[in-house]
């Protein structure tokens, strides 16, 4: 197992994610320049820098919060829904530029963050190449035990939510999205049961 050499601290006033690249790592310079330019919304800026020590990716978190921090109370299952479909989209804008996204999110609970107009934001490197990957899945999958989901609502969407993270079945984000859509919207319970049943029928066809 490769493990890049990230870390995350505050010099200069200024709060610093940084990956230092590991030998084989290779940046692609086509989605650096996207990024960097801030051309791909939701996604944190990043600089590449090179020098004696190697060459490392930064991104200035400044100005946000951490989404974890920012909903530290009960969570409503409509604002957590909200959270999950924004980060969803977050990866499927970025996945029609790069083919290879799932593999450069950074994704964890001390690197999704959230603005003042409760923008969210991801870590993204851009690499060809990157040894430190963060699957997509289980991030999505931990989501909801990272979160205190308000306990006088129906906690049947969770479950809902993790039978998409169960290993049954290879997942699928479009299935994914389209079910927390439905739950987000407020559909009864047979219309989001018969969701799922017609996605187990398509998967086992």
């Amino acid at each position: 197992v490769f493990v890049s050499n990230i870390t995350k601290k505050s010099k200069k006033d200024q709060t610093i994610i940084t990956n230092k690249l590991t030998d084989g790592e290779q940046i692609n310079s086509h989605m650096l320049k996207a990024v960097a330019g801030g051309c791909l919304e939701g996604l944190i800026p990043v600089s590449e820098y090179s020098g004696f020590g190697g060459t490392r990716l930064e991104c200035c978190v400044n100005g946000k919060a951490l989404l974890t921090e920012k909903y530290r109370g009960i969570v409503p299952k409509k604002v957590f829904l909200s959270a999950v479909l924004d980060i969803i989209g977050i990866i499927k804008r970025c996945e029609n530029y790069d083919s290879k996204a799932y593999d450069n999110f950074y994704l964890t609970a001390d690197s999704v963050f959230i603005d003042d107009a409760k923008k969210i934001s991801l870590v993204y490197w851009p690499l060809l190449s990157n040894h430190n990957i963060c699957p997509v899945t289980d991030f999505l999958g931990e989501l909801p035990v990272l979160f205190a989901l308000d306990p006088n609502e129906d906690k049947g969407y969770i479950d809902r939510y993790m039978s998409f993270f169960s290993g049954r079945e290879p997942f699928d984000i479009d299935r994914f999205e389209a079910a927390v859509k439905a739950e987000s919207v407020g559909d009864n319970e047979v219309q989001q049961t018969t969701l799922l049943q017609q996605d187990s029928k398509v998967s086992s066809a």
